[in-house]
Parts: C-alpha cells; sequence; structure tokens
C-alpha cells in the first residue's frame, strides 16, 4: 500500500512549522530530509506575499 505521510502541521521535518511560517516576518521553512519523501506529497508551492518591497 501507500505509505501515509504525517501532515506538514505536525511533521518534525519542517524546521519552523506551521506555526511559524506565517507569523510576523517569517515566511519561509526549511525542509530537512531527502528530497525524494518531500516530493512523496505530490505537492508543494512556492508563492510571493507582501512585504517590505511594497
Amino acid at each position: 500500500g501507500e505509505e501515509k505521510l504525517p501532515p506538514a502541521e505536525t511533521d518534525s521535518r519542517w524546521k519552523f512549522g506551521s506555526q511559524s511560517v506565517s507569523a510576523g516576518s517569517l515566511h519561509c521553512d526549511v525542509w530537512v530530509g531527502p528530497a525524494a519523501e518531500l516530493a512523496a506529497r505530490g505537492l508543494i508551492a512556492v508563492y510571493p506575499v507582501g512585504g517590505w518591497w511594497r
């Protein structure tokens, strides 16, 4: 069967986690693990947010 992956909110392989990603001016996170495991999630999003350059 297909391996179940933990939701991003509870996955300890993210350095900052979902509670910190959008707090204040921090809009990033770091994945610590094999790229194949991140790719196995099927989706990843990279998008701009408003910031100091506006």
